[in-house]
């Protein structure tokens, strides 16, 4: 963050004219090497507001995908020229292209190609009674609406119990 995206966040404010009085915010998870003060402060320094989810959790957070993150990546996609969109047949290469510099090390571990299983497998979320079941999978959305009308119920179910329990004395 200190060597990449705290100064990048500052360059991006002076190429769009936004005075650096006027705030950023930043929205990590909070992993341990998020939390540390030498992050943080250079954050404060720069008018950099850091929200932070608890530590990876922002997985969850897909259905968001839907949203917000399209906007995020529409506003990715204008200001980045990725050599082919997002399902590209050389992703690695598209991610290359991005970067200043594409010999960084973690770029090494990047596969060369994703496929669909591929994309699946890695939005997979274990949930309650719901193992391996991709967060964009339809049935998912319904399964979660079940199991919160079935909790909405037990409550309501609780709260009268406890009002007949109530009125009788």
């Amino acid at each position: 963050m200190i060597k990449y995206i705290i100064p990048q966040t500052i360059a991006r404010r002076k190429e769009i004219g936004k005075k650096f009085t006027q705030h950023a915010l930043l929205l990590p998870d909070s992993h341990s090497s998020r939390q540390n003060p030498a992050v943080r402060r250079p954050c404060q320094k720069a008018i950099i507001d850091v929200i932070t989810f608890q530590s990876h959790t922002t997985h969850i957070y897909q259905t968001c995908d839907c949203s917000v993150f399209k906007a995020f990546r529409k506003a990715v996609r204008e200001n980045f020229e990725l050599s082919e969109d997002e399902s590209a047949k050389s992703w690695r290469a598209a991610i290359c292209g991005v970067v200043a510099d594409p010999n960084i090390d973690v770029l090494e571990g990047l596969p060369e190609t994703l496929s669909i299983e591929n994309t699946i497998q890695l939005r997979q979320w274990k949930r309650k009674n719901i193992p391996e079941q991709p967060l964009t999978d339809k049935a998912y959305p319904k399964q979660w609406e079940r199991e919160v009308k079935d909790a909405e119920q037990i409550e309501k179910d609780v709260e009268e119990d406890s009002d007949s329990e109530n009125s009788e004395e």
